[in-house]
Order: structure tokens, then sequence, then C-alpha cells
């Protein structure tokens, strides 16, 4: 294609080819073609090369202008329609020379004019062209009997009939000529004049005499005065609106004279069908159909007209038969047996095509579904012997003949079933059409599960299942009465004797129950079958090497909810008792995979039934599993399964286990919406006006100051699963059942002050509302009430101590708690965002101070910035953050000069309205700018704070939301980085009380503390239901510990390097010379105490003795553990004094870590030279995992 475009170009054969192509690929190469051509001179071009000289794809170039006739057209019809209209005309008056001008090209140019006719609607586009095309076909057809136009003729009026057809009633005007025409019209063409007349006949019936009169006086149809041309267009149809010509057809009354002439006409069409051709009878039997129908014609003439092409052997006047039969059911009455015989033996005779065949039995089974909703019944199946397929028929042959076998089963069924049952129906077995038809295609028994006989008898399985209950129309009454029918419990028997039978089909049993199950219809029979085979299958199963086979049987049993599943799961321990015990050392993978599979299936047992109905068979399934089996990774699942199902109720249990599913699907999601939690958090909320952007978070960024020691999260973690309510964890309900009873006692207080009787209906509501567990496990029983105790001097100080301390404890319950606070740099990026909402790129900026003033003016910025927080860990609200104006960072690829670097800033600062220093001396500009360049990173970066409240102390993720306008005022909102909140951000100090001397007294109470601490926390029970009342006295807790204890193996310097960075300011004692040495220097020894060899501040009970600090079992002399204590002896070794120097190391650490909202962490550290043993005693037992890693991480972080 040249670069010189327009008119004066020529194109050759190459170029309209390529203008083809490129018109259907896309519309730029559309536009560029365009652009050079103009659409109605690319037109004109087209048709004068198709008319005036010889061309090879004349043809193409007509196929392509009918094709773009919109695009080349344009808005204005008319001058394009009149260009080729002209065209046309010269065409149809140039004589035929064989080489430029031939008759297939004359009818190719009708046809496309038509076409662009209809597509562009030049009725309401150009009027007068839609007349003149009409007025030039109307002339060229009223020259009947002229031999050497007569395929130019008839193609006129196939072409009248389109436009008719889209424009209805469009030549109603001349029905009377055009029936002139078909009389006189003697060659083949009669056929063409024939279906226009009969088109134009049916839209007057159907959409103009629609309404019924008596009347004498009526308009003729057939007497018209006027000629054929010129033509004008009817007014109905200029007034129309575009698409909706049939609401303006104005509607005439049928009198006794018009239905006359409607007569006159049919009668007319009667004489005339010997003279079509197959599609053509087909075309005029259709619209003979809805003129009968309009005219409220009885049916039988056309039975009696056209019945007998039932028995010609092509389709499409078998179709013509049915078609009239559908329509005017009633006129064939009795009739029907003969239409269903002839239909049976074209299905069998085996001369005939396979197309034909195939569609015998389609209109068998059509009739027969039409006859059912007609008449309430089936006729098809006293005929259901001549449907067995034979031998040699095909499988599409044999689908279609099984699927009408599966039909008439049904129809027998349901005729057996009612009152009125026919005799010949009865003699019939439903159960017979489905043994001897499945006979045909009983080598699914044998042949393997993918092959197509096997799904073929599957398939007619799901025929017989479903065709009594169809999709649309299936009632819950129809499916129920299936359900009962002998027809049904033989498929059931089938599918378990096959299941028994043949193992390989068993995946196949399942394709066509997942398929039943999809379908809300039929889901109750797939429901039905896995009942039968819990309860005829399941039995007869032996617990041996083939069970696994049924595994995903199993399972789809499982799921069910309303199949008790005890004797499934008694199954499977049987099996892998079995398992365990046979089981080789050649065959761990085999056992291996099956017990993966057997926790698969408790898995769903679990998911989809009460903990009560399977709590026996599956503890003693997962128990035994726990124990015995080899693998570890097995035990641990079935032990986590077994935790689950004894600690966790049902509801919780199921939100649980389908954790898995909700972040798969996360993990599937597209990578622009970025999921930064894995746990499924509650949505952001929505911000009227500002825009959702999911690439807020390529720009803006919010990160911790100071990066976590572990750094992989333990965010999916079971908050509380495994708990017991004796640790004195508080919850919400806990605290709503005490803050009923406060209010019922305040209530019976008043009463009681104001001499009110109280009536005897106020005790069963205190006890409704207190569950009696709550009760006895955080009620604190009334001083004047309690039981007298007796302990020793030093349990009685260890109480003391810790009532002091847990009375300064906030109570989240009753008010705001303890708060921790995650320092994080807020970072905005405006180049980055610059590319990714699509605008210039900073690009490379020169150093000259004019071009850095330029781009300082223009400094990007965000305002009123909001952060919003959330996480799915146990917190409470976190608070908003709010930042006025962020400004960007410096572009990256960006080099700046000093003086340029100095500019930036300072116009950056006052477009921040920071204060800058005056420029300095000449001596003192180097030290300037560095602390300018400091202070830069302040500019660009903002400090925020993240407030939390924990409810438990468990690290979690923190999703981030933010929302911001920028500097053009739009909002915008999207969700960014996510902060983790580690272990190591829960640890405070714990709170001194007020009467506290600070500092000097504060070290002595931690020291105290801890030894108290120390004490309580030294296994289950220590101090027994003793209970603390936390800051306002309303809730009170319980102390219940666990121990555990961590080998770190690192260099003393490097151990003691870790405690002095990270832990400093959580030692409260420092012991052993060469420790105390050591740290001196190191920031530990201003504010703990240093001690050589002191005892416990306790009081002892004993009065003297020592021993370590941590007891442990005694051991044999086979170097055995001795479960077998002396109490006593137990009793003076739990109680003697704790002598913190007993460790033969260089020393060791006392570290006490306050956990919000009310938990304690305590270390000792008792270091040597190469090692060091960590001593762990903590109130809360679930942060060990962290506390292991983060002690793991202490040692080893740079």
């Amino acid at each position: 294609m040249a670069d010189k475009g327009g008119v004066g170009k020529v194109l050759t054969v190459q170029d309209w080819e390529q203008l083809i192509s490129d018109f259907r690929i896309s519309t730029d190469l559309q536009k560029k073609w365009l652009n050079l051509w103009p659409g109605l001179s690319l037109l004109e071009y087209a048709l004068q090369t198709i008319t005036r000289k010889e061309f090879p794809i004349k043809a193409q170039l007509l196929v392509f202008i009918e094709e773009n006739s919109e695009v080349l057209l344009g808005s204005d019809i008319a001058p394009g329609m009149t260009t080729i209209l002209d065209h046309l005309r010269s065409v149809l008056q140039a004589p035929v020379d064989g080489v430029i001008m031939t008759n297939s090209l004359k009818e190719h140019m009708m046809v496309m004019a038509t076409t662009v006719a209809v597509v562009s609607d030049v009725l309401h586009t150009a009027l007068d062209k839609l007349e003149s095309l009409v007025e030039l076909f109307l002339v060229y057809i009223n020259r009947p009997n002229h031999t050497p136009d007569r395929q130019l003729r008839g193609l006129a009026c196939d072409c009248l009939r389109e436009l008719e057809i889209a424009y209805p009633c469009l030549l109603y005007s001349c029905v009377g000529q055009l029936h002139t025409l078909c009389l006189n019209e003697r060659t083949h063409v009669n056929q063409n004049y024939i279906l226009l007349l009969t088109t134009i006949m049916e839209n007057l019936s159907c959409k103009m005499y629609t309404a019924r009169s008596k009347s004498n006086s009526y308009l003729p149809i057939l007497q018209s005065a006027a000629p054929l041309v010129p033509f004008s267009v009817p007014f109905f149809l200029v007034s129309s609106i575009p698409g909706k010509e049939v609401e303006s057809i104005p509607s005439r009354e049928l009198t006794p004279g018009n239905l006359k002439e409607f007569r006159k006409v049919v009668a007319f069409l009667w004489e005339r069908p010997q003279l079509l051709t197959t599609v053509g009878m087909l075309d005029f039997v259709s619209s003979l159909i809805k003129i009968y129908k309009a005219l409220e014609l009885s049916g039988s003439l056309l039975k009696h007209h056209f019945s007998n092409l039932l028995h010609s052997y092509s389709p499409v006047l078998c179709h013509i038969v049915l078609s009239i039969y559908s329509h005017f059911i009633d006129s064939f009455d009795g009739d029907e047996g003969a239409i269903l015989r002839r239909l049976v033996a074209l299905s069998r005779e085996s001369s005939q095509s396979l197309p034909f065949r195939l569609l015998a039995v389609h209109w068998l089974r059509g009739i027969d579904a039409l006859h059912s909703r007609q008449r309430k019944g089936s006729i098809l199946a006293p005929y259901a012997k001549g449907l067995y397929p034979l031998v040699f028929d095909s499988l599409s042959l044999k689908s279609a003949k099984l699927g009408a076998l599966a039909q008439c089963a049904v129809a027998v069924e349901k005729e057996k079933a009612s009152v009125n049952g026919n005799a010949k129906v009865e003699s019939i077995s439903s159960n017979k059409m489905l043994k001897e038809g499945m006979l045909c295609v009983s080598s699914y028994t044998w042949l393997p599960p993918w092959s197509t006989e096997t799904r073929l008898a599957f398939h007619i399985f799901h025929k017989f299942l479903t065709v009594a209950v169809p999709h649309l129309r299936g009632k819950q009454r129809d499916l129920d009465s299936f359900i009962q029918s002998t027809l049904f419990h033989s498929l059931q028997d089938i599918f378990v004797d096959m299941a028994k039978k043949k193992r390989k089909l068993v995946p196949s049993l399942l394709a066509l129950l997942d398929r039943l199950v999809a379908c809300d219809t039929h889901r109750k029979l797939a429901e039905t079958l896995l009942r039968a085979f819990n309860e005829e299958l399941l039995p007869t199963l032996g617990s041996d090497r083939q069970l696994p086979s049924y595994f995903p049987l199993l399972e789809k049993i499982a799921e069910s909810s309303d199949i008790p599943p005890g004797a499934l799961v008694e199954k499977l321990t049987v099996y892998m008792f079995k398992t365990v015990e046979e089981g080789g050392a050649d065959e761990d993978c085999l056992i291996w995979g099956r017990a993966i599979q057997v926790l698969g299936i408790c898995r769903t047992v679990l998911l989809n039934h009460r903990s009560s109905r399977c709590f026996h068979g599956l503890a003693q399934l997962l128990g035994f599993l726990c124990l015995y089996f080899p693998d570890i990774e097995v035990r641990d699942t079935a032990r986590l399964y077994l935790r689950m199902l004894i600690s966790i109720p049902g509801n919780r249990l199921r939100y649980i286990l389908n954790y898995g599913d909700e972040r798969v699907e996360e993990a599937n999601a597209p990578k622009s919406a970025k999921v930064s939690s894995l746990l499924k958090s509650p949505s952001p909320p929505s911000y009227q006006g500002h825009k959702q952007s999911p690439f807020v978070s390529a720009y803006v960024h919010l990160k911790r100051v100071t990066p976590l020691l572990v750094q992989h999260s333990w965010s999916l973690v079971l908050y509380d699963v495994f708990q017991s309510k004796t640790t004195g964890a508080l919850d919400e309900k806990v605290g709503e059942v005490l803050k009923t009873k406060r209010r019922v006692a305040e209530k019976a207080e008043f009463l009681a002050t104001e001499k009110v009787p109280v009536s005897d209906a106020l005790v069963p509501a205190v006890v409704t509302i207190v569950p009696v567990d709550a009760e006895e496990e955080f009620s604190s029983p009334a001083p004047s009430k309690s039981a007298l105790r007796v302990m020793d001097s030093r349990t009685s100080e260890v109480i003391l101590i810790l009532r002091k301390h847990f009375s300064q404890i906030p109570d989240f319950l009753n008010g705001p708690g303890l708060k921790i606070s995650v320092p994080c740099l807020l970072i905005f990026q405006g180049e980055i965002r610059q590319r990714v909402m699509g605008d210039s790129e900073l690009g490379e900026v020169d150093s000259s101070p004019s071009s850095f003033s330029q781009l300082s003016y223009s400094w990007p910025a965000i305002y009123a910035v909001i952060l919003t927080f959330t996480t799915t860990g146990m917190y409470g609200p976190i608070p908003k953050v709010r930042v006025p104006f962020l400004l960007s960072e410096p572009p990256q690829k960006t080099s700046l000069s000093r003086n340029s670097s100095r500019r930036v800033y300072q116009d950056a600062a006052r477009k921040g309205k920071e204060k800058v220093a005056p420029e300095p001396e000449a001596a003192e500009k180097d030290t300037t700018l560095a602390v300018a360049e400091t202070s830069m990173e302040d500019l660009f970066h903002k400090l925020v704070s993240i407030e939390l409240e924990p409810r438990q102390p468990v690290p979690t993720l923190v999703d981030a939301h933010v929302v911001f306008s920028d500097e053009e005022g739009r909002g915008v909102q999207g969700r960014i980085d996510s902060i983790p909140i580690g272990i190591e951000d829960l640890f405070l100090k714990p709170p001194i009380p007020a009467d506290v001397s600070l500092p000097e007294g504060a070290g002595d109470y931690l020291l105290k503390l801890y030894h108290a601490l120390w004490e309580a926390s030294s296994g289950p029970g220590r101090l027994g239901t003793e209970t603390f009342s936390l800051q306002d006295g309303h809730n009170e807790v319980v102390v219940e510990g666990s121990e555990s204890v961590k080998l770190i193996e690192a260099q003393v310097d490097r151990v003691v390097m870790a405690v002095e960075r990270h832990l400093a300011r959580f030692v409260v004692a420092v012991n052993g010379p060469a420790l105390i040495s050591m740290t001196k220097d190191g920031g530990i020894s201003d504010d703990v105490l240093l001690q050589e060899g002191v005892e416990s501040p306790l009081k002892s009970a004993a009065g003297g003795g020592s021993e370590s600090e941590v007891s442990s079992p005694q051991r044999t002399a086979n170097n055995q553990l001795a479960l077998q204590l002396d109490p006593r002896e137990r009793m003076d070794q739990r109680f003697s004094p704790q002598e913190e120097g007993s460790n033969t190391g260089l020393g060791s650490f006392l570290v006490l870590i306050f956990l919000p909202p009310r938990y304690h962490l305590l270390l000792r550290m008792e270091v040597a030279d190469y090692s060091t043993l960590v001593r762990i005693r903590t109130d809360y037992w679930p942060c060990l995992a962290h506390v292991d890693e983060y002690l793991e991480a202490l040692t080893t972080a740079n």
C-alpha cells in the first residue's frame, strides 16, 4: 500500500485481498484504510471495479460490501444506497457476455443490495431508496413466463420476500397482482412466486386481520386497482419506530368476505405443492400452519394433503408431517399409532442413514413428551419392544434408543402407580426393559472405566434415574414416588452389586453420584443411593487390602449428614488395626498413603456430622493412630484431630477445618488483588466518594522501624483452643456472665435494703442466667463464707505479692486494657505512582539548579491520609492514624548535586511548611548540608504508631487500609502492606505499685515478684484454687503455670550481647561473679541487682536447706526417672529456699516479662562458656512455641 492515498490510487488484486483481510482483523486496520480511502469512495471504487472490467475476485468484493456496509455507508445512508442502486440498474440492464457480465454477477448484486438495505434499515434512513429498490424488483417479476431471465425473476421474488419478512405487510397492497402472477407463471420459478405470496398472506393473517367481524362490508384484499409500480411504502410503516414495525400495523376486522378471500388463496396454494422442492415445501407448510392457526381453520385438510409424506425417505418431508401433528394433535386423534409404527420402523432400518435413524428416535421421544403434557399419558410404552438396540447399531443410536426405553420404563411405572392402569401397559415390565436394554452395552463390566462403552452405560443409568423427574418441571411428589418404585430399587441393586463385584467401576459410580449431587432436583436420589451403599455394601466389605478401593465412596458417604457414620468409622478402625499389625518394613510408604486417606475421611466426618454422633468411634480410631502408627506425621495429624474433637464445639470445629479451603482460594486469586494475611480478615470500611485502587500498595508503604527477630509469622494459631478454662483465661462470654451476676446481686442487695420481699421467681432467673461451669471457675466466694485454709509462710507471702501485683493490672472486660505501641514509617513514592497511573515519568532529571527548581514546584504529595487497621487476632479495636500530608521520596533515578539537593529540600520543606535554617557561611556549608540531608529523610518518612490492645498474647498480622486525596483532589483508597506483630512486641515491664519508691525500690519489688511468679508457675495447681482480683475488683483470675527448657548453643559473649541488646530492660537480677563482671559495662548493671550468692527473698517454711530452683525427678541406679517420690520429700523440695547461684556455670540472668493483658513470662538463663540453658515458666502455655522461636533467633540475629 502506497503512502499516497485517495481516489487516484489504483488498487490491485493483492491490495484488495489485503484490504479485505485487514477489515476482518481489527478496527484499527480499518481506520488505517479509511484514512486513505473514505468509505463512500471505497464503495464506489469497488462497484466500478466489479462492473467495468474483468476482475478475478468480484464475488469477494460483493461479500466485503455486505459485511462492512455500515462502515462504508457511514451515518448518511442515502448517498451510498444511491450508488448501489445505480450500479445495480446498470448491471441488470447490461447484456450477458459471459466474461465481464454474467448471470451470477447479476444475482449476487441483487442479493448484496437487499442485504445492505435490510442491514442499514433504509425504511427509516432512506425511504425513497427502499421504494426504488422495491420498484426495481417488482418490474422484474412482472414478466411471467419470460424464459431468458427466469432465474433473475425468481431471485427478485426471494429478495422481495426478505424485505417483507424484515418489514411486515410492506407488500400487502400487491397481493392481488401477485396472486395473478402466480396463476400465470408456468416455469419452475413458480415456487418463488408461491412462497412470496404465502409470506404476505401469513403476515396479513397473523398481524393485520386479527379481529373477527360478521359485517358484510369489507375492503377486498385480492381486488386492487393500483398498479405494481410506482410503489409507495405503506403509511403505517413510514411512521413506525425502528425495530417495532409490527406494533404500527393497524388491526383490521376479518369479515366473512375477507375470510372467503383467504380461503380462495389457500385453495389455490393447495394445488401447487407438487411444484415445490423439499426445502420449499418446508417453508410453504410452515407458513401455511401459521395461517391456519391465525384463521382458526381445521388441521384436517393439512393432515389429508401431507400425511402421506411420512412414508417417504426424506427427513425434511417427515419433519413436515410431524410439525403439522405438533400443532394440530387433535386432528390426528386415533392415528398416532401409525406415526409411531412408521418411526419405529425407520429407526430399525439399517439401510437408512444414521442421522435419519437418530432423528426417528428423537421424534419418537418428542411425540411421547408432547402427548404426555397434553393428554397426561404416554403413548410410546406399547411400542417399546421395537426400541431395543440391534447388534450392529452404532453407540450413538444405542444411546438414543436406550434413552427412549428409559422414558418408556418410567411411563410404565407411573401407569402402574395410577388407579386406572392400562392392562396392556401393565403386562410390560420396567425391570425387563432395563435389564434387556442394558445387554447391548454389557461390555462395560470388563472394559476399563475410561472406555466409551462404560461411559455410555453410566449415561444410560443416569437417564433411567432422572427421566422421571425433569429438571425444569420436576416435583418433589414425583421424586418420592419414583424412589418407591420397583425401577429405582432395581437400579439400586445393580449399583450395589456392581460395587461389590467390580471395584474398578467405583470411580464411575462416584462420577454418577457427583452428577446427581450437583443438581438440586436430583440430589435426593444421590442421598438415597449413598444410604443404600452404607446399609448394603459397607457390611459386606472386608477390612483387607481391597478396602482402599472404596475409600472415595466411603468419603462420599461421610459427606452426607443424614447417614450415621458409626459403621463407617468402625470399618476404618478395624482396617487400620490390621494394617498396622500386618504391615512390613517394605510397605511403609503404602501404609502412610492409606493412613492419610483415612485421616481425610475422618476430617470429612468432622466437617459434616455432629461431634456427639461420631465421638466414640472417631476417638477410638484417632487414639489408635496417635499411639501405634509408625509414621510421625500421621500421629501428629491424628493427635490434632483428636484434640479438636475433644476440646472444640462442632460449629467452631467446622469453621476451623474450613480455613484450608479459604486459603487455597486466596492463593489462586489474581496478583493484582494482594492478600496480605493468610487468615480471612473483615473487609475494611467502604468510603464513599473514594476510588478503590488495587495498586496503592505499589507506591504507599508502611514499614516497621525495628524488624522482628523471628521473620516468619505465627499468625495461624488456634487462639485459646486447647486452653483449659481453669487457667483463668478471660473472654467476652465469661465477662458477660460475671456482669450479669453482679447486676443480679446488686438488685438483690437493693431489695434487701429497701425491705422489699423477693419473689420466688427471682431465684430461677439467677440460675438460668449464670452457667454452672462459669460460676464454678470464675466466681469468688464471699469472705464470710470462704473455707479456712492452712498454708505456710512462704506460700502466704507469694499470695500477698501476687495480690498486690494483679491489683495493678487493668481488666479489659470492664475498661481499657494495657496497650502496646508498634512504631512504623509511612512512605510515599510519587515516581512509582506516576508510573502506575500511566502519567509521564520523572525520568532523568538534569542536575542544574533551574531543572530542580521546576521539579520542586510540582513535588508530588498526598493529603488527608487516614490509616485504618484490622486484624483477626485476639486484639481490641485499633485506632485510626491520621496524617495531614506526606511528601514523596525524591526520584531514585536522579543523581543530585549538593547545591541542587539543598534547593530541592528547601522547596519541599517550604511546601510542607517546615522551617529550614538560613543559608550557612561558606566555611560551614558541608556540615549544614549533612544536617539537611539527614532532615530530608525525616521529611519524606512519617513516623506513625500502631496502638494495639492484646486480649491474648499471641502474634498476628495487622492489615492496613489507606485513604487519601491526591493533588488533584481525587480520593483514593486501597490496601497496603501488612505489619507483622511478633512475640517481642508484646514484651512489657510489670506495672509498679504507687507505694513503691522509684527508682530505688523498683528492683527489690520486681525481684520479689519474679520469685513469687516462679513459685506460682511451677506447675498446675501450685496455688490450688486461689484467685486474684484485677484492678477494678470485678473479675478474678487464677494462676496455673507451665514450664519448659531451651538450650541455646552459643558462646557466652554472644549471649550477653543479645541480652544487653534485646532483654536488658526485663532483667531483674544477675548472679555469678564472672557474669556480673561481664555485664557491668554493658548497660544492665544500672537497673538490676548484681548478686553473687543471694537466696530467694521469700521466706522458707522449712527454715533452711538449699536446692536447685527447678526441681527435677530423681533417677534410679539404671538412670531411669523415678516416678514414685516420697510426698514429704517432694514437699520439702518444692518449698525449700531457692539458691540462685547453684549453677556451676558463669552465672544466670533472671528475666521477668509481662505479657498483656495479664500474663507473664519468666526466664532463667544459666550461662556457660559455650551454651546457655534457659528455664522457662509462664502462666499462658500457648506462648511457649513463640518463645522457643524467639530464643532461637536471639543469638543468631545480626
